[in-house]
């Protein structure tokens, strides 16, 4: 599947309540490159949708979102930094960290491919 029909898959677990499973399909979705996921994400993580409340995380995602175009983003970044106070907040998640890293890895063997196959490099 591709990054929007696993987007897709997400929104409709998401409407089921199966918010482990979605948040699993927006992960793949996100990985692939489709930041709209980025944003529910954030969501997950913010409302504490079958997994514990985490504003770090949930601020982290907002903004990858923020930074890629998805307006409704903004509304959620500036709701968590109205409770944190003036201050964003400090410290990444671990597991932020690492699906960031890993879709940082996915994009750099995407590139090699490309390069590969266009330039025999």
């Amino acid at each position: 599947m591709d990054g929007h029909e696993l987007f897709d898959q997400g929104m409709e677990l998401l409407r089921q309540k199966k918010y482990e499973d979605a948040l699993t399909a927006f992960v793949d979705s996100y990985s692939q490159g489709y930041m709209r996921a980025a944003f529910y994400i954030g969501e997950i993580y913010s409302h504490g949708y079958g997994v514990e409340p985490d504003l770090t995380t949930a601020y982290q995602f907002y903004d990858v979102a923020r930074q890629n175009g998805v307006m409704e983003a903004r509304g959620s970044i500036n709701r968590i930094l109205d409770g944190y106070g003036p201050e964003k907040p400090k410290e990444p998640s671990k597991k932020a960290l690492v699906m960031l890293g890993a879709f940082i890895a996915l994009i750099a063997v995407i590139i090699g491919v490309y390069l590969a196959i266009n330039y025999g490099v």
